[in-house]
């Protein structure tokens, strides 16, 4: 299997949100809305928002955080994207109770909805989900050629399953390969893809031992399970 050293861990890119420095702030904010706005916004959905008022509150709550500077992760916690959904959910909580005291008063406003314990699996899907789609971006760009370019998005539909004999033998009649060649592409392709995701865990964790990513891929196959 193919090893690679990790990034450091984007702890570090959060922690700035905290601090004086307003570009390293908006870049950890970038990072943030890159990593976690498709999934806090499937976990407001499940909370009982309309899309677009969902959309809303995760770009208010990103907002928030850079325009006050009040997300502090604590590294010792762990897992960056349970401390997020810690705080949406605290953000949420406070549009909650805005939104009944404006409904007290006679405004108009949409109903919330009370917390779903199930809601959580929506953003862990969304989180496996968002996380394939940057390995893959990632995987991607990795290839320079016109050709490797051609081959990799030729397979990748085929990245994440097996295939079967007759089909390797179309792929390759496709592509002017051997059934072999084929299945080394194959082979080297999802090698370099498990590396990319372990890649992509190790940057929300704090401590990213191959022991913790383990664990962390493991969420994720389940959540997509």
């Amino acid at each position: 299997m193919t090893t690679m050293a990790f990034t450091p861990t984007r702890w570090s890119q959060a922690l700035a949100l905290g601090g004086a420095d307003d570009g390293a702030a908006r870049a950890a904010l970038a990072w943030l809305a890159r990593r976690y706005t498709a999934p806090l916004t499937a976990w407001a959905q499940r909370q009982g928002l309309r899309a677009e008022a969902a959309e809303d509150a995760v770009q208010d709550f990103l907002t928030r955080i850079i325009e006050r500077r009040d997300l502090h992760p604590d590294p010792e916690r762990g897992r960056f994207r349970a401390y997020l959904l810690g705080a949406f959910r605290h953000h949420l909580a406070h549009a909650r109770e805005a939104a009944a005291a404006t409904k007290r008063g006679g405004g108009a406003v949409q109903h919330l909805g009370d917390h779903d314990p199930a809601a959580p699996d929506a953003f862990d899907r969304a989180w496996a989900l968002e996380t394939i789609a940057h390995a893959l971006a990632a995987l991607r760009d990795e290839q320079t050629t016109e050709r490797q370019r051609a081959l990799c998005a030729a397979l990748e539909p085929h990245l994440t399953r097996n295939a079967d004999a007759e089909r390797y033998a179309a792929l390759g009649a496709r592509l002017g390969l051997s059934e072999g060649a084929v299945k080394v592409a194959l082979f080297r392709l999802r090698d370099r893809l498990r590396a990319l995701i372990r890649a992509e865990v190790a940057e929300t964790l704090a401590e990213p031992t191959p022991a913790a990513v383990d664990a962390e891929v493991a969420a994720l196959l389940a959540a997509l399970a």
